[in-house]
């Protein structure tokens, strides 16, 4: 686990020794080329059962490399599902609004430690006999369905912030619901509250 955690962190590095005429295709390499040899790294290496390797179950997993690797996923899910429900939060829909403030408000109210408890050792009870769904899975939902709720409510602090002429003029464009906030208010909305998601990205991965 920990060779395959430095490999893929010293691969990381590989783009600043490139060479200057091929530190133009940096960005095609951290966004394809890392990603999937980063993949192939974890899986060959920390899952085994190939080199030689001896099979390993994800519940044997552990350490840094378990910390990042639950981290990567949750960050990667939780962010937009927050933003989903800060929008669904101030929806001048009554259905979706309420959802969204009851969706936020019970995650916010149930302490981390509940919910890893839940989904590692009740959750399971609660499935059919022939259903299977391992452990690092359910965690990894759990979890980002934790976090998506304090995402959720850093980003709808930033769009509160912003002044109503803002929308009137994103209106005045012709501009729909999905089209305005996309290119109008979400960027600068997040724009302004990334400190405030830097500190709960932090705070998810020392939890």
């Amino acid at each position: 686990i920990n060779t395959a955690f430095i490999l893929v962190i010293a691969l990381g590095f590989v783009g600043y020794f490139m060479k200057e005429n091929l530190k133009k295709y940096l960005a095609l390499y951290y966004v394809i080329i890392y990603p999937m040899i980063a993949y192939l790294v974890i899986y060959y290496l920390i899952s085994g059962g190939s080199f030689g390797l001896q099979w390993v179950e994800t519940g044997a997993w552990g350490g840094l490399s378990l910390t990042f690797i639950v981290s990567f996923f949750c960050l990667i899910f939780c962010f937009p599902l927050g933003m989903v429900f800060a929008l669904g939060r101030r929806s001048n829909l009554p259905v979706i609004k309420y959802i969204s403030i009851c969706y936020i408000e019970f995650w916010r109210g149930v302490p981390l430690i509940t919910v890893l408890f839940m989904s590692s050792v009740m959750f399971p009870m609660f499935l059919p006999e022939d259903f299977f769904m391992d452990k690092l899975v359910r965690v990894i939902i759990a979890i980002t369905l934790f976090e998506a709720a304090y995402c959720a409510e850093v980003i709808r602090g930033g769009l509160q912030s912003l002044p109503r002429g803002q929308y009137d003029a994103a209106k005045s464009l012709g501009m729909g619901y999905w089209k305005m906030h996309i290119f109008v208010i979400l960027p600068q909305a997040l724009k302004l509250v990334i400190p405030g998601i830097a500190n709960t990205f932090l705070a998810l991965v020392k939890d």
